[in-house]
């Protein structure tokens, strides 16, 4: 039964998790709006975004277009449609991709489209000089010399680990991801246990704290917001349907991730994840455990034998 169940799990969930709060009109507004946003703060995405618009005008001139821009605008075009099918919440990591064929078509306008008409110059030109205006703006350089200066004083040993993993999220800080939680929160797990014994995370950042603790998971999912709160037509994608399974699983510690989130989108999901720990439907299961340590959003129940 792996492909149906691999059906279920990737397939047809994913397509009810990306649908979840997707209109079209309102999806088109927040798309633009995201977009001009990178074109205005990030110099890739100006000199990228202008490249796209001549390769565009290429094409509807000539009805063709010289292999590098072709390359690009299939590559973007590509990228475009992954950002659109991740769903409605548009996070910054969605846009990644987009940076490689970016470049490209950046490369494209100022080297190979501009040089051939004068009033081409002059759009590169100005291309240029706006590129050096969010370069100074945002301090570019700035932000990347601390953050290599801070990559060599981690591996120089210049500054602790701790110190350094405040720069990823903060801490303490009620804002939801910190790298540096995360990391105690692992260190504390892989010492407290032994490798044969498996744990559950009531939270987002399971992968990072089972992969850092080197330590299995108790229940294949390994993110609360599949089962929380959820209208997947599927039993097993519930909260009563996990807490069964962790019953008979008793994994060693269970543990729950404060999500702190802020954002409308996030915020149903996160107040419902943020009640789960005095949520009555998990009190039989937490009467086997008992309170022993708190990291930060996380809170720790350890398994009473």
């Amino acid at each position: 039964d792996l492909l149906s169940e691999a059906s279920v799990a990737v397939i047809q969930f994913n397509r009810f998790y990306v649908g979840q709060g997707f209109a079209l009109r309102t999806y088109a507004v927040d798309f633009s709006k995201a977009i001009f946003l990178r074109i205005k703060t990030d110099p890739i995405w100006l000199a990228g975004s202008l490249g796209a618009a001549a390769a565009v005008w290429e094409l509807l001139r000539r009805q063709r277009l010289p292999p590098l821009a072709g390359l690009a605008v299939i590559w973007g075009a590509a990228a475009t449609l992954v950002i659109v099918v991740n769903g409605a919440r548009l996070f910054n990591s969605y846009f990644t991709q987009a940076y490689p064929p970016l470049v490209v078509l950046a490369t494209w306008l100022l080297i190979e489209w501009a040089p051939r008409l004068r009033w081409r110059r002059a759009v590169a030109a100005v291309t240029i000089v706006l590129m050096l205006v969010i370069l100074v703006r945002r301090d570019y350089l700035g932000r990347i010399v601390e953050a290599t200066s801070a990559d060599f004083a981690s591996l120089s040993g210049r500054i602790d680990r701790p110190s350094y993993l405040e720069r990823f999220g903060g801490y303490d800080n009620k804002r939801g991801y910190s790298a540096r939680a995360i990391a105690e929160l692992a260190d504390y797990v892989r010492a407290h246990t032994t490798p044969d014994e498996q744990i559950f995370l009531f939270g987002i950042s399971g992968a990072g704290i089972y992969f850092e603790a080197d330590r299995l998971t108790a229940h294949r999912f390994l993110r609360v917001n599949f089962f929380v709160p959820t209208e997947f037509p599927d039993p097993r994608f519930t909260l009563e349907s996990v807490i069964a399974d962790l019953e008979k699983s008793r994994p060693r510690y269970l543990i729950f991730e404060k999500l702190n989130a802020v954002s409308p989108r996030g915020a149903e999901m996160a107040r419902a994840v943020d009640a789960l720990e005095t949520n009555p439907v998990l009190a039989y299961l937490l009467a086997g455990y008992r309170l022993e340590h708190r990291i930060e959003d996380f809170t720790l129940y350890r398994r009473v034998d």
